[in-house]
């Protein structure tokens, strides 16, 4: 390589070499050399190398670029196969999990035909047990209500008898006509009795019209107990469930933050409370002023607060006159300084008399 530089260096200064032109390593201006140098030139078979040492740089290069889109290729196809394992395992476990289903609902339904109809005839089906029990719970009721009727009919019969009895000792048939004859003295109590229970029979009589014509729209069931009634809108019944729930564990788990906190609120209380000057609680609520007071002391605070900024300008200003003035008077003269906290000092104390003598409440700390 070394030579090939050389001689590539040696070519670039024959080329340059010109008649009385002096050399650069030299200097001379003669150059018997050049024909030489110019011997140098390339062959067919170098030039042939150098076009091959190209075109096997060039083919390097393609083939690094290849190099680098088949290592992305295997990296794209490692994913892909991965992520075919794991829909793989999907499968399977969503598989096993329908059999298991399957096995619970005792049916046999396979995996790869359409579940919309068999969905359709469970829906269909379920609709039927709604239809079924509302029927079972009209029956039920429509049984009660029969019951109670022949009950009362029954009592109906023995009032009516007892009332018969009655007003035949008293030759007064006042049940045909419903009215009490003037004169007549019937047993009042069975009397009312007997009104009570006849209109509580019409009553019941009017719930079994009503519930006969609802019977007769739902199917016919068998005689065997009737499953639980599922509504139809189980599935939003079930959704709400589960938002509640999760509503529910949301709130508890804020209830046990603030129970947290209201302990550890209570805790530093209770350590302050110990290091205060207050025996208990109790004494430090009895030292609570009113919102009142708090306010007015509050208002007398900002109202000294305020007197005492007029008087630390006022003393400033005294303070620049007294300089003034001691600059202007002549050698020998005494001169008195004033001191702005003495000044602030005889504003607080002529504020406070005023406060005193016009009987208003200390100023809060």
């Amino acid at each position: 390589m070394k030579a090939k530089r050389r001689s590539k260096s040696w070519k670039a200064i024959a080329r340059s070499l010109r008649p009385e032109n002096p050399a650069p390593l030299c200097g001379s201006s003669e150059h018997p050399a050049i024909e030489t140098y110019q011997a140098l030139e390339l062959t067919d078979n170098q030039r042939r190398r150098d076009a091959l040492e190209k075109e096997v740089a060039a083919l390097k290069e393609e083939g690094l670029l290849v190099l680098g889109q088949v290592n992305a290729l295997t990296q794209q196809i490692q994913r892909a196969t991965d992520e075919a394992q794991t829909l793989s395992q999907e499968e399977q476990a969503l598989t096993k999990e329908w059999q298991e289903v399957c096995a619970d609902l005792n049916i046999s339904l396979n995996i790869q035909e359409d579940i919309a109809p068999w969905m359709n005839e469970q829906e269909q089906y379920e609709r039927q047990l709604y239809q079924l029990s509302q029927r079972l719970t009209l029956q039920n009721q429509l049984n009660e209500q029969q019951a109670q009727e022949r009950q009362y009919q029954q009592q109906l019969s023995a009032t009516r008898q007892a009332l018969e009895n009655a007003c035949s000792r008293c030759r007064c048939m006042f049940l045909k006509r419903g009215k009490r004859p003037p004169g007549c003295t019937p047993r009042e109590t069975e009397f009312n009795l007997w009104q009570e229970k006849q209109t509580q029979y019409a009553a019941i009589q009017e719930r079994i019209n009503t519930l006969k014509p609802l019977l007769d729209t739902l199917p016919a069931g068998d005689d065997t107990e009737a499953e639980p009634a599922i509504p139809e809108n189980w599935r939003e019944i079930h959704d709400e469930c589960l938002s509640l729930q999760s509503q529910l564990a949301t709130l508890q788990q804020q209830e046990s933050l603030e129970s947290e906190r209201l302990q550890h609120a209570t805790a530093q209380f209770a350590t302050a409370l110990a290091a205060s000057c207050f025996a208990d609680r109790e004494a430090f609520l009895a030292a609570l002023l009113d919102e009142e007071t708090i306010h007015r002391l509050e208002q007398r605070k900002q109202t000294l607060e305020s007197q005492l900024q007029q008087a630390i300008a006022l003393s400033g200003q005294a303070e620049q006159q007294l300089q003034a003035t001691s600059t202007n008077q002549p050698e020998g003269h005494g001169r008195r300084r004033a001191n702005p906290a003495c000044a602030a000092t005889a504003v607080g104390a002529a504020a406070s008399r005023e406060h005193h003598s016009s009987g208003g409440d200390p100023p809060a700390a």
